[in-house]
């Protein structure tokens, strides 16, 4: 799209506040990159829009970047998610989800404890989960690391809703801290359905395959969502293991299991993988959803597989290892 004019963009946003004047898609485009002016000219607008228009402008946002991730609405998103209605806040947090920004940290640190919204507070417990895997990975601060992961051991252990404190163990689920291996295992005893699937689902999250086995029960587990988490932490975990009963888990009657198995697949690799995989797709022609995911995970397939065929290190003359010429 042809970047847009000065004269464009406010014929825009006068559009917006025209309650029913019908926007074509197109023009959200408009949103994506704003620079500092066009983000307080919007935000002088957002002032004025109705709370209909804010929700649905927060969809079709949302929905825009799920078809071209090229885009970035976070300029957009840091206004909404301010405002007084919760449905507002929760679709900017989502869409910031899409492309997590490091600036939003404190911002979500403080929305985590002091948001009026339980589902509000769980989404951005979600999002903080970023910012765990960042400092796994040494890309936080230490202070600040230690910051988030207390603020959500606090969570865990304090007296929010459950919703609340089970996506606070899952933003968890990357830490390698003892405190929160102890909590998955406290979950995943636990005798109830919601804490068992976040547990699987944080155990994928861990890397660590000291969860194998528990991992491995859970995907022939009678309910859905606890054999979905058990399918994705299989691949996450790479868990040659999983390969038979995920093979079997492609016929699943539950499309989303079907899915999940398929990309888990991906990540394992292994005999009878691309085969599976290539009837799959067969079978999807007609879904354009299932037959680009798993061309997608087909795509995974081959470049895990071209990672198993390149050894770790070549050389020509074993002392070549210890020259110190």
């Amino acid at each position: 799209m042809s970047p847009r004019s000065k004269s464009t963009f406010h014929q825009f946003l006068q559009s917006l506040q025209k309650e029913n004047a019908i926007i074509n898609p197109i023009y959200f485009h408009h949103l994506s990159d704003l620079n500092p002016k066009e983000a307080t000219a919007f935000e002088e607008t957002w002032s004025c829009l109705s709370l209909q228009r804010r929700r649905e402008l927060l969809e079709a946002l949302k929905k825009l970047l799920m078809e071209d991730y090229t885009l970035s609405f976070n300029a957009v998103c840091r206004i909404a998610i301010k405002d007084e209605d919760p449905q507002v806040r929760l679709l900017a947090v989502h869409t910031l989800m899409e492309y997590p920004d490091n600036d939003l940290l404190y911002t979500y640190l403080d929305m985590v404890k002091n948001d009026q919204s339980d589902v509000v507070r769980a989404s951005v417990a979600s999002a903080l989960g970023h910012f765990v895997y960042l400092g796994e990975l040494d890309e936080l601060p230490a202070d600040t690391f230690t910051t988030v992961i207390d603020s959500l051991l606090n969570i865990t252990s304090g007296n929010d809703e459950p919703m609340v404190r089970r996506r606070a163990m899952e933003a968890l689920g990357y830490c390698e801290r003892r405190e929160v291996h102890d909590l998955i295992q406290s979950a995943y005893q636990s005798e109830d359905d919601e804490w068992l699937t976040s547990a699987v689902l944080a155990m994928g999250r861990s890397a660590n395959p000291i969860w194998e086995e528990q991992v491995l029960q859970m995907l022939d587990h009678p309910i859905d969502s606890v054999r979905r988490e058990a399918a994705r932490s299989a691949g996450e975990l790479e868990l040659e293991a999983a390969r038979p009963q995920l093979l079997e888990m492609l016929q699943d009657d539950d499309n989303t299991i079907r899915m999940i198995s398929a990309w888990s697949l991906s990540q394992i690799c292994g005999e009878g993988v691309r085969e599976a995989l290539e009837e799959l797709l067969e079978t999807c022609e007609d879904d354009k959803d299932n037959f680009s995911f798993i061309e997608n995970a087909l795509d995974n397939l081959a470049f895990n597989e071209n990672l198993l065929d390149i050894p770790l290190m070549e050389f020509d003359d074993e002392d070549d290892i210890f020259d110190t010429d």
